[in-house]
């Protein structure tokens, strides 16, 4: 994230005040690719899905109407959404203009995949397929990640994928 918008806060929130972004619909793809292990959120005991919100809060930014928009860790709104409670954690991050909110969840998805998920083949596609995205509407972006993945042979290097891996 940019240094430029202002320091995020830690909230409780309402999440029927939480909406999706106006995505590029590549990218979008891209955000709902990943497949979770369980997929039956139910299963899970409400303990257990409010546990893993603490870990990974649902990241928004405020709009001008007092909503929010859904800027990060998609899969915890999916969470959010299975409990009974409907106030659930969330980090705010206020004023951020409309058109870098795309940029801000392409880099949000794809520092996630750089920590979390980079085992697989399908990790390691979504991530080529991420920095291409990045790298397509503002290059400068991935360089502020890490200086290395402004090419694709320092992107590859640095996450050890394989460069001839297909998109």
């Amino acid at each position: 994230m940019s240094s430029e918008y202002s320091k995020p806060s830690l909230k409780v929130i309402n999440i029927e005040k939480i909406s999706l972004p106006a995505t590029s619909s590549h990218i979008e793809m891209l955000m709902m690719s990943s497949i979770p292990v369980i997929k039956d959120l139910s299963l899970l005991s409400e303990d257990s899905r409010k546990n893993f919100l603490y870990q990974h809060p649902i990241l928004v930014c405020k709009n001008k109407a007092n909503n929010f928009i859904l800027v990060g860790n998609f899969r915890s709104l999916e969470v959010a959404k299975s409990l009974e409670e409907k106030r659930v954690p969330c980090i705010v991050i206020e004023h951020i203009p409309q058109h870098d909110q795309i940029n801000l969840i392409a880099t949000n998805e794809l520092i996630n995949i750089l920590f979390f998920s980079l085992e697989n083949s399908i990790s390691s596609q979504r991530a080529l397929q991420l920095r291409e995205a990045l790298l397509n509407t503002d290059e400068k972006i991935l360089i502020k990640i890490c200086k290395k993945f402004e090419s694709k042979k320092g992107f590859c290097e640095i996450t050890q994928i394989n460069p001839r891996t297909k998109m």
